[in-house]
């Protein structure tokens, strides 16, 4: 009895530790479980990725056999989850056909009617892994094939998309974050390893949107791994015309078949509020409309569904994940990330390492091949005395000190090679290859630069795949003081500064017979913006207060002064770190969004040395961009804007381009790397285009040079920085215009009539 007492002992330690390990916790590191990295790593060797046309689900299944062993079935489930954006933040895979939707899960179509690929942020996940950039890896069930223990996933932080899971003893339960929010944290902890656990805690933010209601909880849990769960909440809102709920945002995990069946036991109950009847309008979106009876307070069936159904639901949380994919710990916010930061560190290490191995090699052989040809003549008579090929390499590595290597490099040439301008190109590429190896000798041996490499890319995919955030955040809820109803509204603003809101309920703007909107502002009652005058103040404007009155004029809205009219609106979202502000008389001020961010009402940003100056233009940026400043009279001058010192509110500025007595700034642009062209306009409808190649960087505060010919007493009116692959032009004077309709000619062309 006590031998078979410790065979089962034995056999289920054995058991709970392949549950831990290779099923139910996700590593750390790459924030996977081992079944979804073994799917996707089929997907990707077998090039089932978004650059390649979809192929059906069978066929990534049958892929995924190759490694996978719970079956076509659980494989199935987890192709489809990853799909769905109802599941995930940031899906890693796209399908064709029906994937399921939040009526009740696990409703997808049959795998043969849908097709399935990788999704572009799978890039990510495996770039540079043909690098060596991962040291261990696993055989498969049969030991025919290999499959990384853990991805590289560079410039990404898969805890954004959450996890839940269940093993032998332990469990885990992780939320859902914004990308932006994430990567911005991984930035601030690699630049400080002691900054405080307060200023990197994320708050959740789950796909399915909801009110989080406990986050001074939810904080704590973050900071110590575990704790106090995420108390969700429905967005509900009352349409008094239809006298009906309507459920626009449900709790993540939570599906609408769940809720419907509460609200049918409800209607069959004794217990009912005042419900007459609900309808589950769900499609890609939550839509449920629950229509209540006469004279009852929709305030207070709201809080009996919230209490009775789970339009209020948890979520918890556990950070339990598995150390170097071997030992389950429960790890705090801080050392996640700390984690991931050191595992993306060894994979950009290796993969540069590789790179620099690779030239160093290349140039060897340059250098053989070099040695060889500056002495072709000999060369030749040594191979054409030599017995056999192998003598001719021996005798090639006596005669020219060469490697084995070099020598079977040199036994390669073809004829055609020995002309003058093969040789040529052989010194240039040796030339460019030991510059690249010097910069990835500088950023292999500088730990400043190799930090901006990660920062370069977490930046990179915020940049390509943030969103703003979805879930709303309360500090500590209670139900005898209810959140306000959130409500997602546009405010347009015209070019008389004449404003109207636009919510779901409305699909007429009144306001703009005449003139044209200039400026479109989303965001929900919980928000605040920022707007810009031409006299260098921001005012502090909230979303909900211009919901309270749908029209009207923003001047007297927000108290502007004579002669003082909007040039720019600034919404946190647009994650910009720079303000650039340019007046009419050729000054320049660079200020940090933070210290426009602390405005309270309103604050005076810039002052001016010229009491006829003001602002002309405002720019949102990153600070690491150049700009370009033009005339009336089209002058413009482009500089880096590095060179500018970041300075405070209420600064003057300093000059960015010298102008002539008549004239007066017009416009001005940010140009990135991504810049191909310069688009300018007159006020004679005059459009073109020019490749930014004609207007290289000079000093700030310069003359400059023409970039527009201009007829008599034309002017210039705007320019606008374009990418090669921008399909529209998009002017403050023109409204849009399509780039092929833009002519690409010289800076000192006239271009052609817009209309």
């Amino acid at each position: 009895m006590g031998k078979m007492e410790e065979i089962i002992k034995e056999s289920m330690i054995q058991y709970s530790g392949a549950v831990i390990q290779s099923r139910a916790l996700v590593d750390v590191r790459d924030f996977m479980k081992p079944s979804a990295r073994q799917i996707f790593y089929c997907m990707y060797t077998d090039k089932f990725t978004h650059d390649k046309p979809f192929k059906k689900t069978l066929k990534s299944i049958g892929s995924a056999m190759r490694l996978y062993v719970h079956g076509n079935s659980s494989a199935e489930g987890i192709i489809m989850r990853s799909s769905q954006k109802f599941a995930m933040r940031l899906p890693y895979v796209e399908t064709e056909g029906s994937s399921g939707n939040l009526t009740s899960s696990g409703n997808w179509a049959a795998p043969r009617y849908t097709s399935a690929r990788l999704s572009e942020i799978c890039e990510y996940l495996f770039k540079n892994i043909q690098k060596n950039t991962i040291s261990e890896w696993r055989d498969n069930y049969d030991d025919t094939e290999q499959y990384p223990m853990v991805l590289p996933t560079v410039g990404i932080y898969p805890i954004i998309n959450g996890t839940s899971g269940i093993a032998t003893g332990l469990a885990s339960s992780i939320p859902q974050f914004n990308l932006i929010e994430v990567n911005n944290a991984l930035i601030k902890l690699l630049q400080n390893p002691n900054i405080l656990d307060e200023e990197i805690i994320v708050k959740p933010d789950f796909c399915t949107g909801g009110i989080l209601l406990n986050w001074n909880e939810v904080k704590e849990s973050l900071k110590y791994g575990t704790g106090a769960s995420c108390k969700l909440r429905s967005v509900i809102n009352y349409d008094s015309k239809e006298n009906c709920l309507i459920i626009t945002e449900i709790p993540y995990g939570v599906y609408t078949e769940t809720i419907c069946n509460q609200l049918e036991e409800i209607l069959n109950g004794e217990n009912n509020p005042g419900i007459d009847r609900f309808n589950d309008l769900t499609g890609k979106e939550p839509l449920i409309k629950i229509y209540l009876n006469r004279k009852v307070d929709p305030e207070k069936i709201k809080q009996f569904l919230y209490k009775n159904t789970s339009l209020q639901y948890y979520f918890g949380i556990n950070m339990t994940m598995l150390d170097q994919g071997r030992f389950p710990k429960v790890f705090t916010w801080k050392e996640a990330l700390q984690a991931h930061i050191d595992h993306e560190k060894e994979v950009y290490r290796k993969g540069f390492e590789f790179d620099l191995a690779k030239i160093e090699h290349r140039i060897h052989i340059i250098d053989g091949l070099l040695i060889c040809l500056a002495k072709i003549d000999e060369v030749i008579s040594v191979i054409k005395n030599s017995q056999s090929t192998s003598a001719a390499s021996l005798n090639l590595q006596h005669n020219f000190l060469l490697d084995e290597e070099q020598a079977k490099a040199v036994l390669a040439i073809k004829l055609a090679s020995l002309a003058k301008l093969e040789v040529e190109k052989l010194e240039q590429e040796k030339i460019n290859l030991t510059q690249e190896a010097n910069r990835l000798i500088i950023i292999l041996n500088n730990e400043n630069e190799f930090n901006q490499q990660l920062i370069n890319g977490w930046n990179e995919v915020s940049k390509k795949f943030g969103d703003p955030r979805r879930t709303i955040v309360y500090d500590n809820y209670t139900d005898e003081e209810p959140p306000k109803e959130i409500k997602n509204i546009t405010i347009y603003i015209n070019t008389k500064d004449k404003y109207v809101v636009k919510d779901k309920g409305k699909s007429k703007i009144r306001v703009y017979k005449k003139d044209k909107v200039k400026f479109v502002m989303s965001g929900t009652t919980e928000e605040k913006f920022y707007v810009f005058t031409n006299l260098g103040k921001c005012y502090k404007a909230a979303f909900e207060s211009f919901s309270l009155e749908p029209e009207g004029d923003i001047a007297a809205k927000l108290g502007y002064v004579d002669n003082e009219h909007t040039i720019a609106i600034y919404h946190p979202f647009e994650q910009s770190k720079t303000v650039f502000f340019v007046t009419k008389l050729g000054m320049i001020n660079k200020i940090d969004t933070e210290e426009i961010l602390k405005t309270k009402k309103n604050k005076e940003v810039l002052t001016f040395k010229d009491v006829h100056d003001e602002v002309v233009k405002i720019l949102f940026g990153n600070g690491n961009e150049d700009i370009m400043i033009a005339t009336k009279q089209a002058i413009g001058v482009h500089f880096e804007t590095s060179t500018l010192r970041t300075l405070k509110p209420g600064s003057k500025g300093v000059l960015g381009i010298k102008i002539a007595l008549d004239d007066e700034v017009a416009s001005a642009t940010l140009i990135t790397s991504e810049t191909a062209f310069i688009a300018s306009t007159t006020s004679d409808a005059l459009v073109k285009k020019t490749s930014i190649e004609e207007y290289p960087a000079q000093g700030r505060g310069t003359k400059g040079r023409i970039i527009h010919k201009l007829n008599e007493g034309e002017q210039l009116v705007d320019i606008i920085a374009l990418a090669a692959d921008d399909n529209y032009c998009c002017s403050e004077n023109f409204g849009e215009i399509e780039t092929e309709n833009i002519p690409e000619v010289s800076r000192n062309s006239k271009g052609t009539k817009i209309f």
